[in-house]
């Protein structure tokens, strides 16, 4: 009758004669009274030795519904639920988590609060974690980022200077990829030891790019490697859930730490009524851990007993408050999941949080921890990269191939050519034309025929000089030896030995002596 007086009565005097008894459980920051009203069990509405952040966002909602309330201490949150349940209370609020075998009892508002599990030991000196580096995602996270960065950024500069700056990156693939890994890296940590330095106008715009990622990695790598270390700050020996193996813990009777503790397969814990008797029992060495909501351990670790305690860094099990009402109340629920809706679109609510938690607000309320997915970013980064690099090795080994096929084909022809007499070669840039064959010539291929073209010239003007005749690759000394030519076979042709890469150059130079010795001249 006095829900249905709330939903039809106008506002300003509705339901005023009847009074919203509503449940509360003492856990601060959310519920707690002054040290002068402990042994108290009512308050009023408005009563000031009541407070928390839970009291004052009902009062706020009390208000703009224009509801009286009656607020009466309970033992624990089944002591709540089960007076909602039967009826003896309205509303149940304070530390309350939703959970689907509550739901089945009592019907949950909106939510109120998000936070998750912690883990509270006691403060027996600090102690680092030194096995932290090689346990903690992040740092083999931002590691796995540097050194796929390093792998990329060398195959990029590489590419770039191959070509023109063959000295300091050599053309081959290994000889090259490993100049440019030891480029990255000294780059990234400092600005290059002067060594091996980029040359084009490609390599040198990727260098600049790539020093000012290095300095974006480097601080992300430093920081996190300061925030692990710091985070490893632990004590009693127990820096994670599974340190609790063999050790004895304590959490608050039907609450969702025990769920927790279960489900881990960790041994039954010690049951307490309230935080602060679990609390009572790590001081009395009775539990080295007590297991409940972050929330609240942050505000005992950081607020209530300073220093005595510390939270572990990571946050289990997320969950949500919420306030509890009757299933027969459902005008009451609207009422209240309207104006919670209205307090965040508003900014109250937000304000109420910084009221409420004033300067430890970055430690109390805090988003439950996503887990990290950085171990399949990594994986595929990997395989992407294999996968590149496979596929750039293929090209360049097939290229390679391909241009020592037509580089001996070109020199079967070419030595034809010089021996028979038939046929054409003609050079037009990078172009090299022999009879009705054409050849792609690298810069490097047609600088090198231009010299031996000059090279040629040269000794035509001097037999010509000397009056003898231009000496032929078939003119022999008597001994059998070939004078100023040596004779390579590349499968079955044989070519000029001034063509070919093999042949030295102080032999070249002994074939002009000789060809101009035999003119009597020189």
């Amino acid at each position: 009758v006095a829900m249905a007086a709330v939903a039809v009565a106008p506002r300003g005097v509705r339901a005023q004669a009847n009074v919203t008894r509503v449940a509360i459980t003492l856990v601060p920051p959310f519920v707690d009274v002054d040290a002068a009203a402990r042994a108290r069990t009512t308050f009023a509405g408005d009563d000031a030795a009541l407070f928390g952040f839970s009291v004052e966002l009902w009062r706020q909602i009390a208000d703009r519904l224009g509801l009286v309330t009656r607020f009466e201490v309970v033992a624990n949150a089944e002591a709540q639920l089960s007076g909602v349940e039967s009826g003896a209370y309205d509303v149940a609020l304070g530390a309350l988590t939703v959970l689907s075998e509550r739901e089945q009892r009592v019907d949950f508002t909106h939510s109120t609060f998000s936070t998750g599990l912690g883990v509270l030991v006691p403060n027996g000196g600090l102690a680092i974690d030194r096995t932290v580096i090689v346990r903690t995602s992040e740092v083999w996270a931002v590691l796995s980022v540097v050194v796929i960065g390093v792998w990329i950024a060398a195959h990029c500069i590489w590419l770039c200077e191959r070509r023109k700056n063959a000295a300091r990156f050599p053309p081959d693939y290994i000889d090259g990829v490993w100049q440019g890994i030891w480029w990255a890296s000294v780059t990234l940590s400092t600005v290059g030891y002067g060594d091996t330095v980029a040359l084009t106008k490609c390599g040198r715009t990727f260098a600049m790019a790539w020093m000012a990622v290095g300095v974006t990695i480097v601080g992300v790598f430093a920081g996190t490697f300061s925030s692990t270390l710091t985070l490893a700050t632990v004590s009693s020996g127990i820096r994670s859930p599974s340190d609790l193996v063999e050790r004895t813990v304590v959490t608050v009777r039907n609450s969702p730490g025990v769920t927790f503790l279960r489900q881990e397969g960790l041994r039954e814990p010690l049951l307490a009524d309230s935080v602060n008797q679990a609390r009572l029992q790590i001081d009395a060495a009775a539990a080295d851990a007590l297991v409940f909501d972050r929330a609240v351990l942050l505000y005992v670790a950081n607020v209530a007993h300073r220093d005595k305690y510390v939270v572990l860094g990571q946050t289990y099990f997320p969950q949500e408050y919420a306030f509890a009402v009757s299933d027969a109340s459902t005008a009451l629920l609207e009422a209240v999941n309207n104006e919670l809706l209205r307090l965040r679109q508003n900014g109250a609510y937000d304000a109420l949080v910084e009221t409420t938690f004033g300067s430890v607000r970055a430690d109390i309320v805090q988003a439950p921890d996503v887990p990290p997915m950085w171990h399949f970013v990594v994986i595929g980064l990997a395989l992407l990269i294999l996968a590149f690099n496979t596929l750039l090795y293929g090209c360049l080994h097939i290229k390679n191939v391909t241009r020592g096929k037509r580089t001996r084909r070109a020199l079967e022809d070419i030595g034809a050519t010089r021996r028979d007499g038939t046929g054409q070669l003609v050079q037009m840039g990078t172009t090299l034309t022999i009879g009705n064959r054409h050849y792609q010539l690298t810069k490097t291929e047609a600088v090198l025929m231009a010299k031996v073209a000059r090279i040629e010239r040269a000794v035509a003007r001097l037999c010509e000089s000397q009056g003898v005749a231009m000496p032929s690759v078939d003119d022999d000394d008597g001994d059998g030896s070939h004078r100023g030519h040596r004779h390579h076979k590349h499968d079955g042709g044989t070519t000029d030995g001034h063509l070919s890469p093999r042949s030295p150059r102080k032999k070249r130079k002994s074939a002009l002596a000789k060809s101009g010795g035999g003119g009597g001249g020189g």
